[in-house]
């Protein structure tokens, strides 16, 4: 039987612990003014030296641009999108084509699904008549099973192009696409956020059709200053900003090419130009 007396002061101990541990900045304990130039061990070695990790954190705050780690992984879940959507005649989107809910359930009657999740992607060239292409295809999770079994018997490439063909070679009429003479596998399995360099563009696939950089933005300390709102004069505040604003674009312009997809670049140069108008 638990003793109630002893449980409540053991929780009062941990909220206490916690208390103490919930805000505590490990940097600054050892950074901040009051900390000790050197921290040493009982036989004199010397285990932290401030002024040395202050400089070389501050050369790391100075880099152009952070590289950026993520674990890659494929998907084994939910073969469709999770929405469910009304039929035609009742669908405010009338472009919509659907996915039956279930075998024999007709999208005119009882609606469905708008499309196939990916369980990973593949990477193809498509050769045309004048040029090729290359392109990240998404692999359905619906066929995944029958993949797992092509890939232990060895004709898993033979099997993918099987099941991608119809929607590389034909159009949603089921015609040749024109100019398309034929594809091939380059790489038949690439998982969620696998690194990509593609000329001066290093980013992560996210998806079939969405990218993100591999890099990260980082700025001055003037900059950070600034962004965390430590304003030195506040009748300069906008100015400041203005500065900031800068830097970014700068940065981005050098370092972050994946910002002229959508012409994302050009709408943050125009925002500039209104700004300092």
């Amino acid at each position: 039987m638990v003793n109630l007396k002893s449980l409540v002061l053991i929780l009062k101990k941990e909220n206490e612990i916690l208390k103490k541990t919930k805000n505590f900045d490990f940097v600054a304990k050892l950074l901040g003014s009051k900390a000790p130039n050197e921290i040493r061990s009982q036989q004199g070695k010397v285990l932290f030296e401030k002024n040395k990790i202050r400089l070389q954190l501050n050369k790391a705050y100075n880099y152009k641009y952070m590289l950026v780690s993520r674990d890659t992984t494929t998907k084994n879940q939910e073969m469709f999108g999770m929405t469910i959507y009304p039929r035609a005649e009742r669908d405010i989107a009338k472009s919509r084509k659907l996915i039956e809910k279930r075998k024999g359930f007709s999208t005119d009657i009882y609606g469905g699904y708008t499309g196939t999740a990916a369980a990973y992607m593949a990477i193809v060239r498509i050769n045309k008549t004048k040029s090729s292409q290359y392109k990240v295809i998404a692999v359905p999770m619906t066929k995944r099973a029958i993949l797992n079994k092509a890939e232990k018997e060895g004709n898993y490439e033979k099997i993918l192009k099987q099941i991608l063909s119809p929607s590389i070679l034909y159009n949603d009429k089921g015609k040749r696409k024109a100019g398309v003479i034929s594809f091939d596998i380059i790489k038949g399995k690439v998982p969620y956020n696998q690194v990509v360099q593609d000329g001066n563009k290093k980013f992560l696939l996210k998806s079939a059709i969405y990218l993100c950089n591999a890099k990260q933005l980082v700025l001055s300390e003037e900059a950070m200053r600034v962004i965390t709102g430590h304003w030195l004069d506040s009748d300069k505040q906008d100015q400041e900003l203005l500065d900031v604003y800068d830097e970014i674009l700068e940065k981005i312009d050098r370092y972050l090419p994946l910002f002229d997809i959508r012409d994302f670049r050009n709408k943050f140069l125009n925002c500039q130009i209104k700004c300092n108008s």
